[in-house]
C-alpha cells in the first residue's frame, strides 16, 4: 500500500514511492514501512516476534541493494532482494528454563539462533519439600533391682531408662545455578534443535536430631512411689547444600533429563540440657520436683549425613520420597550413653 510522486528533471523522470506491507514471514504480525526512490527498495520495520520456543522483539527488513557490515542497505539498486535484521528473542526450552540470545535473518528470510545462553539467577526446578519427624528408635524398659515384674510394669526397687531419637530434614528448592547453555536453532526446522549446556544442581537441606533419655532409680508400690534420676534432653541442627555439576543434551526428541546423586556430611556436636528430678505420686496425685545440673556438649566424631538421588525427566512429574533418603546417623546406644555421661559428670 504505497503512494508514489513523479519528478522530472530536464528530460528525466523520477519515482519515489512511500508506504506500508505486510510481510508473509511465520511468527511476525506487525506492518512495515516501504521506501522506494529511483529503483532502490527498503523495507524495514519492529516487529514482534512469537514462534516455537522462541518470543521476541526484533529488526526486520529486505532491500534490493547490498546489505553492509554494519546490516544497513548501501550501494545501487541490483535485482536481487536480501533479508537483513535481527534482535533478541527469548528462548524458551521448558516452563523454568529460558534465556535471551541474539538472531539474524539469513539472506533467504529464515531466522536463526546461534549463540551462548547466560543464566546468572538461579532457576527453581522443583519447590522446598518438608519430610515429616519420625522415629529413628525408641527404647523404654524397667530393670527390677528388688521387684516383681507384672507384665510390661514392675513393682518394688526399678530402675528405669527410656529414650527416644528422632530425625526430620527438608529439602529444596532444587536450582539449577550457574548455568550456561549453547543452541542452534531455526524455527523453520525446529527438529534440528540442539541445547548442550553445564551447571550446578544445587539442593539446600536442613537436617537435625533429637535424642531425649531418661534413667531414673526409685521404688514402685502400685498405688504409690517415688524414683529419681536424670534427664537428657537435647539435640542438634543442621544445614547444608549438596550439589552437583551436570551437563544438559536436550535435543526436541529426547526432552530434557537430570540425574545427579546429592550428598552431603556433618560432623556436629549434640548439645544437652541435663536435669536431675524427683517424682513422686499416690494414686491419682503426681508431682515433680526438678533441678538444672548443667548444659553437657557430647560427641567430637559423630556422623551425620545424608544422601538423595534425583532424577528429573521433561514431562513428568518430580518428587521425592522419604524412601529415596538414605539418613547416615550416628550410633548411639541409650544405655551405654547415660554411662558414659554419668561418668564425664563425676
Amino acid at each position: 500500500n504505497v503512494s508514489a510522486s513523479l519528478e522530472k528533471t530536464g528530460d528525466e523522470y523520477k519515482v519515489r514511492a512511500s508506504g506500508t506491507a505486510q510481510p508473509a514471514i511465520p511468527g511476525i504480525d506487525t506492518q512495515l514501512s516501504i521506501e522506494y526512490d529511483d529503483g532502490a527498495l527498503k523495507i524495514e520495520g519492529e516487529a514482534t516476534y512469537q514462534r516455537g520456543i522462541l518470543t521476541g522483539s526484533i529488526r526486520l527488513g529486505a532491500t534490493n541493494r547490498a546489505v553492509g557490515a554494519d546490516g544497513e542497505p548501501t550501494g545501487d539498486p541490483t535485482d536481487t532482494f536480501t533479508m537483513y535484521g535481527g534482535g533478541e528473542v527469548t528462548v524458551r526450552i521448558t516452563p523454568w528454563l529460558q534465556g535471551t540470545v541474539g538472531v539474524n535473518f539469513l539472506p533467504n528470510g529464515q531466522m536463526e539462533v546461534s549463540g551462548r545462553i547466560g543464566i546468572p539467577s538461579p532457576i527453581d526446578v522443583f519447590p522446598r519439600k518438608e519430610i515429616p519427624e519420625r522415629d529413628l528408635f525408641s527404647i523404654g524398659v524397667d530393670i527390677p533391682i528388688f521387684a516383681i515384674p507384672l507384665g510390661p510394669r514392675s513393682i518394688g526397687l526399678k530402675a528405669t531408662i527410656a529414650g527416644a531419637l528422632k530425625v526430620y530434614a527438608g529439602i529444596g528448592p532444587g536450582r539449577l545455578e550457574q548455568l550456561e547453555l549453547g543452541i542452534t536453532y531455526n524455527p523453520d526446522q525446529p527438529e534440528n534443535t540442539h541445547i548442550t549446556g553445564d551447571g550446578q544442581f544445587v539442593i539446600p537441606a536442613d537436617a537435625g536430631l533429637k535424642l531425649a533419655v531418661r534413667a531414673s532409680i526409685g521404688v514402685d508400690a502400685g498405688i504409690a512411689g517415688v524414683e529419681g534420676g536424670i534427664e537428657v534432653a537435647g539435640g542438634l541442627g543442621l544445614e547444608a547444600t549438596a550439589s552437583a555439576a551436570i551437563s544438559i543434551d536436550w535435543t526436541p526428541g529426547t526432552g530434557l533429563e537430570l540425574n545427579a546423586d546429592l550428598s552431603a556430611d556433618v560432623q556436629p556436636k549434640f548439645i544437652f540440657t541435663i536435669d536431675g528430678f524427683i517424682r513422686a505420686w499416690v494414686l491419682f496425685f503426681e508431682h515433680e520436683w526438678r533441678k538444672r545440673f548443667v548444659d553437657y556438649e557430647y560427641g567430637s566424631n559423630l556422623n551425620f549425613g545424608v544422601t538423595l538421588p534425583i532424577h528429573y525427566k521433561e514431562g513428568e512429574a518430580f518428587d521425592i520420597s522419604y524412601e529415596d533418603i538414605e539418613f547416615r546417623k550416628p550410633d548411639i546406644d541409650p544405655t551405654g550413653f547415660i554411662g558414659g555421661l554419668l561418668r564425664d559428670i563425676a
